[in-house]
């Protein structure tokens, strides 16, 4: 009986040992599997990564930089491009509109700024450069204004003959300078450029030259302009300042009547007279209209 039973018994785990000889097998060979396909995997990543090698770097970069630039102050540098002397409140003005408008500092934040910076008005050619992540200087030119023409409203004129900005007379604003009226009487639109500058052709721009030219002039004289005019066809008519007396001057060159302007006024300060208008732009000629006392 014994016997018997143990025949049985050994007859099962004869049948048993197989079994588990061959999930062994199975569990190794499915392990080999599992490693075969991980090995796939990183070597896919591997692969990935070689292939993006080049663009990687800049994108953590470009990252880290816009993170730093958000995290931190931007630091100005604003200098003039002709070296004309800029004021601390025109540097204090630039950089408050550049830190309002140069977000993380990209390619189109830079154009941005520079043209916010442009619209201010009293500011030409300017161009924002980053030198570091959170470095900037800002290159441009401060506008000299010298006088004012009437427009579609009473506008500045620079040194360069650039009319821009406005000033409004009626609230005390000043101007640097005569106000020059005339030229924009048969004018409809006034458009500004990019630049914030009123948009004229080339006529009206050598008339403005011709202002700037007169301007000069004077000053190296003891003539002072309260203010002066174009009229079609003769030119520039100025009001002295001293008796208000109306000189017509017509176009450029100015030299030789200023001197003559200068002889005539002399002449009547001697014998105790005032003009009330001196005519000069006939060549050669000068026409004297005295005031009545």
């Amino acid at each position: 009986m014994n016997k018997s039973r143990k025949a049985k018994t050994g007859s099962v785990l004869k049948k048993q040992k197989p079994k588990s000889q061959k999930n062994r097998r199975r569990l190794i060979s499915l392990n080999f599997q599992f490693l075969g396909s991980l090995g796939i995997v990183f070597a896919l990543v591997a692969v990935g990564l070689l292939f993006l090698r080049g663009t990687w770097p800049s994108l953590v970069s470009k990252y880290l930089s816009e993170a730093t630039v958000n995290s931190s102050k931007w630091q100005f540098l604003v200098r003039s491009s002709d070296n004309s002397p800029i004021s601390e409140a025109s540097q204090a003005l630039v950089v408050t509109t550049t830190r309002k408008t140069i977000g993380a500092g990209t390619h189109d934040d830079l154009l941005k700024s520079a043209k916010a910076v442009q619209k201010i008005g009293i500011f030409s050619d300017v161009r924002i450069t980053k030198i570091s992540p959170n470095q900037l200087i800002i290159s441009l030119i401060q506008r000299q204004p010298m006088f004012c023409v009437e427009a579609d409203k009473v506008r500045l004129v620079s040194s360069l003959g650039d009319i821009y900005g406005s000033i409004d007379t009626r609230n005390g604003d000043t101007c640097p300078g005569p106000i020059l009226s005339g030229l924009f009487e048969d004018r409809v639109s006034h458009n500004l450029s990019d630049g914030q500058t009123l948009i004229v052709d080339d006529q009206t721009k050598s008339m403005i030259q011709e202002a700037l030219m007169l301007l000069q002039d004077v000053q190296k004289r003891s003539v002072k302009i309260e203010k002066f005019h174009v009229e079609k066809f003769r030119g520039f008519v100025a009001e002295l300042s001293s008796q208000g007396t109306e000189v017509a001057l017509g176009r450029a060159p100015f030299v030789e009547k200023l001197d003559k302007l200068n002889g005539i006024l002399e002449k009547l300060a001697v014998r105790q007279e005032q003009a009330q208008r001196i005519e000069l732009d006939y060549q050669g000629k000068a026409f004297v209209k005295l005031k009545k006392m």
